[in-house]
């Protein structure tokens, strides 16, 4: 009868046959080798989240751009954003408008409950792609937002 498994780093496969790696004097993964490649992957996930916010803050402005007023409120930008694959939890969303409102994009507005939000020149100008921000991915010429 085969031992049971606990952890398939501790037995090698020879055969069809498990044997204790630590019988025959083969050594496992050190525990810092897994804690390294789980910090690499965590980085990655650090750099697609810096590169939806930079989508997410382009496809903010341009959706103000277009509303009549310039303005909407944060649950329909929400909802708009969902559509587009760029979804967000309220307090991310407001948190990428917040910095957005800090460089000038933007203004936001609470009024109780609700939060709306307002472009202004400096944003149009940066929907457009007429100047470049770090927090704002540049629209390209086919831009789909």
């Amino acid at each position: 009868m085969l031992p049971r498994l606990k952890t398939l780093d501790a037995f090698l496969c020879v055969q069809d046959h498990f044997i204790d790696a630590s019988e025959v004097g083969v050594f496992t993964r050190p525990k810092s080798e897994k804690k390294t490649r789980w910090a690499k992957m965590k980085n990655a996930e650090d750099q697609m989240d810096s590169i939806k916010r930079q989508h997410r803050a382009l496809a903010i402005l341009r959706l103000l751009e277009r509303n009549p007023g310039y303005c909407t409120n944060i649950e329909l930008l929400r909802d708009c954003l969902a559509v587009i694959a760029l979804t967000a939890t309220r307090d991310q969303l407001l948190q990428e408008c917040r910095s957005l409102e800090s460089v000038g994009f933007l203004r936001v507005t609470e009024r109780g409950e609700v939060v709306v939000l307002e472009l202004t020149e400096a944003g149009g100008d940066v929907a457009q792609g007429l100047v470049m921000s770090d927090l704002v991915l540049r629209p390209g010429p086919e831009c789909p937002y």
